[in-house]
């Protein structure tokens, strides 16, 4: 099924693995763009126009499985979002930022990374709020005074 350009990196899903799938497969797809830059590249040094060999078909199909997963899941925390996050850099700078569809990606991942941040900045806030500081109990001659 083919989606429209604004509805391929528009986050939909939330799995239920919480972030740990999120950040597998994250790793696993820049695990797999180094893979496939290095093997595109010796590729163009050989240059001998034969066709893509079946591994390098294989590669490519995952990764785009992969990117849309990682585009489909909504982070549930910090580490999630980092990885999506991480994933939407690099495609960046690997598009030379001039595509529209990477850079919507790379806003969303932006958007919910700043949204953690300010979650747990908030959680730790009233956290320490709950929690005042240890201070020395005063003892019995400061309290006569």
């Amino acid at each position: 099924m083919s989606r429209s350009p604004s509805e391929q990196f528009s986050p939909r899903t939330q799995h239920p693995e919480s972030d740990a799938g999120l950040v597998d497969i994250c790793v696993r797809f820049r695990r797999h763009q180094a893979d496939l830059e290095l093997r595109v590249r010796s590729r163009q040094a050989v240059d001998d126009g034969a066709p893509e060999d079946e591994n390098l078909v294989r590669l490519r199909r995952q990764m785009q499985e992969d990117l849309l997963s990682i585009v489909d899941t909504i982070p549930t925390g910090l580490a999630g979002a980092w990885a999506r996050y991480e994933v939407a850099a690099m495609l960046m700078e690997w598009s030379g930022q001039s595509d529209a569809t990477v850079l919507h990606f790379f806003s969303l991942a932006s958007r919910d990374l700043l949204v953690m941040i300010r979650e747990g900045a908030r959680c730790s806030s009233l956290q320490s709020m709950s929690h005042p500081p240890d201070r020395p109990d005063l003892n019995q001659t400061q309290l006569n005074k």
